[in-house]
């Protein structure tokens, strides 16, 4: 028993110390976010030779000029408006072409879902040049719908629905008059 203990803790030793190899470069971010500039690149870090020094120097500074100089609190703004509208019109588009590609039924089908497999396929860079052609086309290109838009119909996010729209048990669906047909 006590063997198999020091076997366990041997074999985490190098796994531990991997982890300090990968997270060093994060915890350096960290210390130096509240450093003062002229301290972030002092070799070696005040933070080695005198961590209770360098601990009392960490000031909010950086933080307050990114905010008040650079105007990072309304990209972030931005930033947020356009994820939660990107992502509810996300949800709310593929959500119902799902939907109607696993339940209903009408003809062309079939060849619609094959079309969302291949807009899969096409790799993202092939896109850029169409979906910027026609934001310009539609005078979107300097406008928040614009970067929102583009997100709408996600063949990744159609796909992924239907597959679990498709495992959901038919009893759940007797009372719905559209899915009635027995097929899928």
């Amino acid at each position: 028993m006590r063997l198999r203990k020091a076997r366990e803790v041997l074999a985490t030793l190098p796994l531990f110390a991997l982890s300090l190899l990968f997270l060093h470069p994060i915890l350096w971010l960290a210390d130096s976010a509240f450093r003062q500039p002229v301290d972030i690149f002092s070799v070696p870090p005040l933070l080695v030779r005198d961590p209770v020094a360098a601990i009392q120097r960490y000031t909010l500074g950086g933080f307050t000029q990114a905010f008040e100089r650079w105007g990072i609190g309304r990209a972030l703004l931005v930033s947020v408006v356009v994820t939660t509208l990107a992502l509810a019109l996300t949800l709310l588009v593929c959500s119902l072409c799902a939907y109607a590609i696993a339940f209903l039924e009408y003809p062309g089908r079939d060849a619609m879902f094959f079309g969302v497999l291949a807009l899969m396929m096409l790799p993202m860079a092939t896109m850029i040049i169409p979906t910027f052609e026609t934001l310009r086309f539609l005078h979107l290109t300097d406008n928040l719908l614009g970067l929102v838009l583009p997100y709408a119909l996600s063949p990744m996010g159609v796909f992924l629905l239907r597959q679990f729209y498709v495992k959901i048990p038919r009893q759940l669906f007797e009372g719905c008059t559209p899915c009635r047909s027995g097929s899928r």
